[in-house]
């Protein structure tokens, strides 16, 4: 989570007020988070992400960022069910396409553009 903040805390910071700030810094922070991973890094956080004590962490800590937002809550679900399938994808191997990612996050934060 702490190799998390070093992405979020600048996504944040430049992402304008409005109903998805957070959630918009959240989906932003991902996908730079996963393009800096290293291949020994994806391992260690494919057996994290197994973990159903970090999973509940994980939310609990994503819901408490975006608690403020206004957006949809199915808005808020589907973009954080996409970005957070493409990570589980990307660790386990199944996906390594950095244009796919890219795709991925324009198109999250084109849906939650105020």
């Amino acid at each position: 989570m702490a190799d998390f903040r070093r992405f979020l805390d600048p996504a944040l910071a430049a992402e304008p007020r409005g109903p998805a700030r957070h959630l918009r810094a959240y989906v932003r922070a991902m996908g730079a988070s996963m393009a800096a991973l290293q291949r020994h890094q994806r391992r260690a956080l494919a057996s994290v992400l197994g973990d159903p004590q970090y999973a509940a962490i994980w939310s609990d800590f994503v819901d408490e960022m975006c608690a403020t937002d206004s957006v949809d809550f199915a808005m808020h679900g589907m973009c954080r069910d996409a970005i957070e399938g493409f990570r589980l994808d990307l660790v386990q191997g199944r996906v390594s396409d950095a244009c796919r990612l890219g795709r991925l996050v324009a198109r999250l934060l084109a849906l939650t553009a105020s």
